[in-house]
């Protein structure tokens, strides 16, 4: 019993603890990046967040969107080809190709890309990844 009580109060600790870094570190994400256009050419704007990403249409997301986020690196296997972001909005599978980047679980991100449809839902093509930092890990959605 008191075990439980303990890992209660170690988990509320710990989930405190990312939701304030996530906080943190998200709203160092939203800050705009100078010298970046707002327009891109074919007029399709910008998008600067996953959810925007997630919104298109498979029809919408084939026209190459540009694409710039800051986010955390969320999931990570480059054997596999698999790596994930999360920003303030969404989460978001990036389909990197090749090498890929040495980036970890908790990295802060900034990522340039296009849309593309995804094999299941929308996700961000040719992603460039630079990483700017690190943060913890998001807070799990209940």
């Amino acid at each position: 019993m008191a075990e439980r009580t303990a890992l209660r109060a170690v988990r509320a600790y710990v989930s405190k603890l990312i939701r304030m870094a996530l906080s943190a570190a998200l709203t160092l994400a939203s800050c705009p990046v100078p010298g970046l256009a707002a327009k891109a050419p074919d007029n399709l704007p910008v998008l600067t967040k996953a959810a925007q990403i997630r919104k298109l249409t498979p029809a919408e997301s084939r026209l190459k969107y540009p694409i710039l986020l800051r986010g955390v690196v969320t999931f990570y296997a480059p054997d596999f080809g698999l790596t994930f972001i999360q920003d303030a909005t969404a989460g978001i599978f990036l389909n990197v190709q090749g090498d890929a980047p040495d980036a970890h679980p908790g990295d802060l991100v900034e990522v340039h890309g296009v849309s593309g449809p995804g094999e299941f839902a929308p996700v961000v093509d040719k992603p460039q990844i630079r990483i700017v930092g690190r943060t913890s890990l998001p807070f799990a959605a209940s």
